[in-house]
């Protein structure tokens, strides 16, 4: 393909006011993210986890069964869906546990396993037995590598496990530059009324919940540049610490103070995948 006829990077589309609307109006049910392992074992340019920058760290199984325990407690069956991602979770060797704890906590959820798929070949039978049993849907997405996802295609059918490409059928992984304002002078207001994350990807890392991915992550940058995003208290709530879901879900959809860290109006889209290279400017 000739330079001209390349997809060309674009600004990200500007919310309309009805999404405006949803950030800042709480959501009746919960939906949430959350990571099992950190790292990742493709490390893809622009990510928005700051995977190719974390050292490797799997997420404690004690741990996730407290959370969901908690939040079960406090949300009892309004919960949407939970996605278990990271990094790459199939890197975590207990994956299979986790689809267990989930379900068992939350049957009428769906549960939602995101992963690149290189590692899907190599699973072994408890993993596709655990996804068969808990009724769990591998989303995955389709990366200009050389993978063989005919033989993805079948091995999901052969265990007859729900999944589904998050890309367009026959369109390879595109990449998104979403650039920090490392001196914390936008409008975190602002920021959270026309960002495409905010009160949308909800993350749970140890018992707080987020509104977005990018606040429970960015230690992960500040650690790899020497860099200090501040995440405080008012960031996040903690889920042992309320006895209301109704209360988190009012804070879920409230601007944080860390919003003034995203530079949203600098957004661009559609840029071609490749690998990180671990450089500043991929996120800023």
């Amino acid at each position: 393909m000739s330079e001209n006829n390349k997809i060309q990077p674009m600004p990200a589309p500007y919310p309309s006011l009805e999404r405006q609307l949803l950030n800042i109006v709480p959501h009746p049910r919960l939906q949430l993210e959350t990571h099992l392992v950190e790292h990742c074992d493709l490390n893809c340019h622009m990510c928005m986890h700051f995977s190719p920058l974390a050292q490797p760290q799997f997420t404690a199984i004690d741990r996730f069964f407290r959370d969901m325990q908690r939040l079960q407690e406090l949300f009892g069956h309004a919960v949407s869906y939970i996605m278990l991602l990271g990094g790459e979770p199939l890197l975590h060797p207990r994956v299979a546990e986790f689809l267990e704890i989930a379900r068992k906590h939350f049957p009428y959820a769906e549960v939602i396993l995101y992963t690149n798929g290189i590692k899907i070949p190599q699973m072994d039978t408890a993993f596709w037995e655990s996804c068969k049993k808990n009724n769990i849907t591998i989303t995955l997405t389709r990366y200009p590598i050389s993978m063989d996802y005919r033989r993805i295609d079948k091995l999901m059918i052969e265990y007859g496990v729900t999944y589904q490409y998050c890309n367009t059928p026959g369109r390879s992984k595109k990449s998104s530059h979403y650039p920090l304002d490392i001196q914390g002078e936008q409008d975190p207001r602002q920021n959270f009324l026309t960002c495409d994350m905010a009160n949308r990807c909800i993350f749970l890392r140890d018992g707080r919940l987020y509104t977005c991915c990018v606040i429970p992550n960015i230690q992960h940058f500040n650690a790899y540049f020497n860099q200090n995003l501040e995440v405080t208290p008012l960031d996040y709530i903690d889920i042992y610490q309320t006895d209301s879901g109704a209360e988190i879900m009012r804070f879920l959809a409230s601007p944080p103070p860390f919003c003034r860290y995203c530079d949203v109006a600098r957004r661009t889209i559609l840029h071609e995948w490749t690998y990180s290279q671990k450089d500043i400017h991929e996120w800023t």
